[in-house]
């Protein structure tokens, strides 16, 4: 009989930084904007947004610009982790990091150590550098983890099936 409020934030007026700026990362700045929110992106091989002029920023400057830092982007090459610890450490106080792209991106042992000493405001994670998932960060308040979800559902498999088939039909002479 007792709730226990937690205050919050607004989206609305949030800086959003993107980093990979393909059809995901597209469609993940469409909604930030319809909610307010500042979207500006980095992406190595997209250098403007013809479509709808969100801004692009180099890696280093959108990590420290960011409230809400999201991830859709491939793994690099060289397999460095995108936000490492010095990265992480650039980042503003209070902002949050979503991650449901890969596994790896993100430091994970460096995410922890910001979100144990509420540098991070939070963390949302689907993916991660092995799954499943066992590590420290599922014993902080902080973090949201789920266990590499992010394309459960009926529908975006079906979709899945259907985009697959077509692929293959085109690769077809």
């Amino acid at each position: 009989g007792i709730w226990k409020k937690q205050m919050g934030n607004l989206l609305y007026g949030k800086n959003v930084g993107i980093i990979g700026f393909g059809r995901i990362g597209q469609a993940v700045a469409a909604q930030f904007a319809f909610m307010g929110c500042h979207v500006r992106f980095y992406d190595p091989f997209v250098m403007q947004d013809e479509k709808h002029g969100h801004i692009r920023m180099e890696l280093d400057d959108i990590v420290a610009w960011a409230d809400i830092l999201t991830l859709h982007c491939s793994k690099p090459k060289d397999g460095a982790k995108v936000l490492d610890a010095s990265r992480i450490a650039a980042m503003k106080k209070g902002s949050w990091i979503i991650n449901a792209a890969r596994g790896g991106l993100v430091d994970e042992d460096a995410l922890h150590t910001a979100l144990a000493s509420r540098q991070l405001a939070g963390a949302a994670l689907d993916v991660f550098e092995k799954e499943p998932y066992t590590g420290p960060l599922a014993a902080l308040p902080n973090c949201i983890l789920t266990p590499h979800i992010g394309s459960y559902a009926k529908e975006a498999r079906i979709q899945m099936e259907i985009d697959t088939i077509k692929n293959l039909l085109e690769a077809l002479p």
